[in-house]
């Protein structure tokens, strides 16, 4: 595997788990008590299909 792949392959992952542990900490209740939960949501879908989309393209065509 490439060294430009690998790194991308690296930092989506990173990103990904730092999105998975948001996820979880809101669904456990810890968010501010004025959080607007349909923005934070869609914020974090919007998030995951960006992060989906480098996914892609990485694996697809095996570049960043």
């Amino acid at each position: 595997m490439e060294d430009s792949t690998a790194d991308s392959l690296q930092a989506i992952t990173a990103e990904s788990r730092t999105t998975k542990e948001t996820a979880d900490r809101l669904a456990n209740g810890d968010f501010p008590e004025d959080a607007d939960h349909v923005r934070v949501l869609a914020g974090m879908v919007k998030q995951l299909g960006e992060q989906l989309e480098r996914l892609a393209v990485v694996v697809g065509d095996g570049r960043a």
